[in-house]
């Protein structure tokens, strides 16, 4: 064989070994990614148990609220801010690229918020890449390097390249995690905490989380002292609150909301309705002889929106009272006492009451140290003209011949 056949030959099959012995490297690094994919997952799912323990009842019991805090921190999605990010301007902007027709006022929450997430995962994916090109630079062909070396020098790179999309599957969680805590922030963008009332018997505070924006709203109640209770009311604006949520089955999903407050954390339970007062009080004075007066107030009632025809009915003849309650027979007591109140009852008081008005709604609370004189009378011959209940609370108008 001529020296010019060997080399020829050699120089034909050096590349081939080179490309082969890269080939076999990226081989073994993806056997090797794909052993770790399988032990991440698995690391995943006893993370994933562990953490679940932790929400149930008797983790919470045993761990502690710390504990549970601790878990919450280090595995779930944690909305406590807001963003600076604007979800009118994102959609528009979504809609405005895809070329869609819709338009945005027809979008639910949950395609709104399914664009977000696009945005903001499309975001991090453009971060990971820009980091990856800042290290690794694409290789262009080398016309003074032998074949060789630009084969070995594409095939690094691809190596790389292989490395930095295991990196992102590895942080994917993670990465998701982070996507649906800004999705959050800017979606509902601020979380507000409201005190709505305090249970003495029990020592329970019960508060109102609810979004600066779309509406998200909670009704918890924490186990707390009287006076750091006091403190909270009277100190709204320094409890720290944490809403959090996990990702299962590709599913966002509620676990549950924090508390800090002098730098003490109070695990929260969700409760259907806060917790309402009713106090039947008798008065007796020494110079007046007074009749036991039924008067039924709330420290706080929950967030209700009357119906339309509550304190709007009209009968000739008549008055109308008006009343509300957990139960019928307490509203239409509650109507009955607005009658008499209307005909012949005064009312000599400290009596404090305020009312707020908001979105339609309104919240109800007061607090007492009454003195009443009342010429009650039994108001025979009233009857009930409209009665529903609404919200798990009853609404009573009751008529009176004048």
């Amino acid at each position: 064989m001529n020296i010019r056949l060997k080399t020829i030959l050699i120089l034909t099959i050096i590349p081939l070994i080179f490309s082969s012995c890269a080939k076999l490297q990226e081989l073994r690094q993806s056997t090797n990614h794909g052993t770790d994919n399988v032990i991440t997952g698995v690391g995943d799912s006893i993370t994933d148990t562990k953490a679940s323990y932790y929400e149930s009842g008797m983790g919470q019991f045993f761990g502690g609220c710390e504990r549970t805090t601790q878990n919450r921190i280090d595995n779930y999605i944690n909305w406590s801010s807001k963003s600076s990010y604007n979800t009118n301007a994102i959609i528009a902007r979504y809609l405005k690229k895809t070329n869609s027709k819709r338009k945005k006022n027809t979008l639910s929450a949950a395609d709104e918020m399914q664009i977000l997430k696009t945005y903001f995962l499309k975001q991090k994916e453009q971060e990971h890449i820009r980091a990856f090109q800042k290290i690794h630079k694409k290789p262009k062909f080398d016309k003074f390097k032998s074949d060789s070396d630009n084969i070995d020098m594409i095939n690094q790179y691809k190596l790389q390249l292989t490395e930095s999309k295991h990196q992102w599957n590895i942080n994917l969680n993670k990465t998701k995690n982070l996507v649906a805590q800004k999705m959050y922030q800017t979606f509902y963008k601020k979380p507000i905490i409201t005190f709505n009332s305090y249970n003495t018997f029990w020592d329970e505070a019960y508060f109102t989380v609810s979004s600066s924006e779309k509406g998200f709203s909670r009704k918890i109640k924490i186990d707390v002292e009287p006076e750091i209770a006091r403190g909270m009311e009277a100190n709204i604006k320094n409890i720290k609150q944490s809403i959090y949520f996990k990702i299962s089955d590709s599913q966002l999903q509620f676990v549950g909301i924090n508390l800090n407050y002098g730098g003490v954390n109070y695990c929260a339970d969700i409760v259907d309705n806060t917790y309402v007062r009713e106090n039947n009080i008798v008065f007796t004075d020494t110079e007046i002889s007074l009749k036991s007066i039924e008067i039924s107030y709330s420290q706080t009632m929950r967030n209700i929106t009357p119906p339309l025809w509550f304190r709007k009915l009209s009968v000739e003849n008549h008055i109308i009272g008006y009343g509300e309650g957990m139960t019928k027979d307490e509203a239409t007591a509650q109507a009955r006492v607005d009658i008499r109140e209307s005909i012949d009852v005064t009312i000599q008081s400290d009596f404090e009451q305020t009312k707020e008005a908001k979105a339609g709604s309104f919240v109800k609370s007061s607090s007492s140290h009454i003195q009443s004189t009342s010429t009650a009378k039994t108001l025979r011959g009233s009857t009930v003209v409209k009665e529903e209940k609404k919200d798990g609370l009853w609404f009573v108008g009751v008529k009176y011949k004048i």
